[in-house]
């Protein structure tokens, strides 16, 4: 494995910025999570907190029995227990098999950057991952994407419909997940590893009944001998110990959303765009009763509300809702932060490029109740490019800067071109300009006939045109058809290291990458030295 770090630009405006050091975005953030005080410091502050230690090291210890339970686990679980222990926390949805790469490289950032705390501060410091079990947009987590026939398609599970069930609780068809997960694996093609690969895969799911019981089971046996603890923010045991807490979000919920909109506004007037809504009278509270969830709102005589007006509490109401039911309420993504940071002694936060953004609002949200922000450090972000990947890039003489910030759209009308005689678009243009000269002069000896023959001249004219766009696309596509081969390995290239134009990591299934480089790429990664330092990490792997 060869390591190489690459500058790469960040679409996201304020993300880029924070990643650049700048004096602005850094701003919206209580520590540098690029200084050598920030650990200390933070560590510092949350030893002068108290948290509920052992019910949570009891609910780490009853919900991660579940999933491949490991010695490892239960160190993990001692270091929260300790009054000086701490967590680093990172987080993501449910996703089928995972999800996107960017989870399991959001896992593995989590866990070694609390290794990192641990050698330098001398303390206990665990890895946890919040499984955002409460999320009910399914959409977004009940596919996988794969490559067939030079194409990337999306495969979904369909069984999902219009359900507004959160993940937590969604029950999976058996059925149609096993045909989906042979769909998939299928798509990688055979290797030494797909057997073994395709019967865990349905192991796992097999013993679950939800989407968040398939991706911890996934994620407990991709990182149980790394002791990274799983959390499900939609799970009832968890709620449960959250109630005198939401209790506190439906009492504060007006000053909770100036807040939030003041952090929006400064946003806006630094030049950033805002990312995320500010919605008039929201609680950043949703209401979830048979398997519907509403966000709730707060209308001027001060009631609690859902959009459609059919629900309606008091402040007192909703508040003694959150103390006995608390598994009726969750929150958004204004609330959730602030729930992490109650329950958790988060030490450091890794973040994606999109919650760098949406953090950067919250800080007056934090500072109402005394808190500050934790350190907001960028996960790991990975390309991986196997033997043959590195020998068509070098062949071609492209590296990896220009594929991932320009795509190989330039390479491909470079090769079409280099089989175009000197002379095509002299010729091309020389022989438009005569037909066109040619044209005129038809035009008008038909105007001077008729003055109604205008129109039909001018159609005349664009009919022509269009004959020899025809002819020249028909031109282009034997072209093409001549470097079938360059081009071929131009499209391949694209697909694997860039699909659609977006980062691998955003799209490929880590499973696909077990299938090809073996069930110990995640320890692969894991045993490199990485930096924690905003800049994309380029992987070259030898495949099997």
């Amino acid at each position: 494995m060869k390591i190489q770090e690459l500058n790469i630009p960040e679409k996201q405006h304020f993300t880029a910025a924070y990643l650049a050091d700048d004096p602005i975005a850094t701003s919206f953030f209580d520590y540098d999570y690029k200084s050598r005080d920030t650990l200390k410091n933070r560590m510092d502050e949350l030893h002068a907190l108290t948290y509920p230690r052992e019910p949570l090291a009891s609910y780490f210890e009853r919900f991660n029995k579940r999933f491949f339970y490991t010695e490892h686990t239960a160190r993990s679980i001692e270091k929260i227990k300790h009054p000086k222990g701490l967590a680093v926390v990172g987080g993501q949805q449910a996703g089928f098999m995972t999800g996107p790469l960017l989870a399991l490289y959001k896992a593995i950032s989590v866990i070694l950057y609390a290794k990192k705390a641990e050698d330098e501060l001398g303390i206990p410091v665990a890895p946890v991952f919040w499984i955002a079990g409460e999320d009910h947009d399914l959409d977004e987590i009940n596919h996988v994407f794969v490559r067939e026939g030079g194409v990337l398609k999306k495969k979904p599970l369909k069984q999902t419909g219009l359900s507004q069930s959160p993940a937590s609780h969604f029950k999976l068809n058996h059925q149609e997940v096993d045909a989906l997960i042979d769909s998939v694996i299928r798509s990688f093609g055979e290797t030494p590893y797909t057997k073994d690969l395709l019967l865990s895969l349905k192991h796992d799911a097999n013993k679950s009944r939800t989407f968040v019981e398939f991706f911890a089971h996934c994620m407990g046996r991709l990182f149980g001998e790394e002791g990274l603890l799983l959390l499900d923010s939609g799970d009832h045991d968890f709620k449960k110990m959250q109630s005198s807490f939401t209790a506190v979000l439906t009492e504060e919920n007006e000053r909770i959303h100036e807040a939030f909109a003041s952090g929006i506004h400064e946003l806006e007037c630094s030049g950033f765009p805002a990312p995320i809504d500010v919605q008039d009278g929201s609680t950043h509270l949703f209401y979830y009763d048979k398997d519907k969830r509403s966000l709730l709102y707060r209308d001027k005589e001060g009631m609690i509300k859902s959009k459609d007006g059919e629900l309606s509490f008091s402040v007192e109401k909703l508040k003694e809702l959150a103390e006995h039911e608390p598994e009726k309420l969750s929150n958004n993504v204004v609330t959730r932060p602030l729930m992490q940071e109650w329950m958790l002694p988060v030490l450091s936060f890794i973040a994606g490029p999109g919650e760098i953004a949406y953090w950067a609002a919250l800080k007056n949200v934090f500072h109402i109740f005394g808190r500050k922000l934790p350190p907001v450090v960028p996960r790991l972000s990975f390309t991986i490019a196997g033997q043959k990947e590195m020998d068509d890039l070098t062949g071609l003489g492209i590296t990896p800067e220009s594929l991932i910030a320009s795509g190989l759209s330039k390479e491909r009308a470079k090769v079409v071109s280099s089989q175009k005689p000197d002379y095509y678009e002299d010729v091309l243009q020389a022989a438009t300009a005569q037909i066109l000269e040619g044209h005129e002069a038809i035009r008008k000896m038909a105007v001077s006939i008729n003055p109604d023959l205008e129109h039909v001249s001018l159609y005349n004219q664009e009919r022509i045109l269009r004959e020899i766009a025809y002819l020249q696309r028909k031109m282009e596509h034997r072209l093409r058809k001549k470097v079938k081969s360059p081009l071929s390995i131009l499209q391949n290239l694209e697909l694997q290291l860039k699909p659609d134009g977006v980062l691998q990591e955003r799209v490929f299934s880590p499973y696909e990458m077990i299938n090809r480089y073996g069930p110990d790429f995640p320890r692969k990664l894991l045993s490199e030295t990485l930096e924690f330092n905003g800049k994309h990490k380029w992987i070259w792997m030898h495949s099997t």
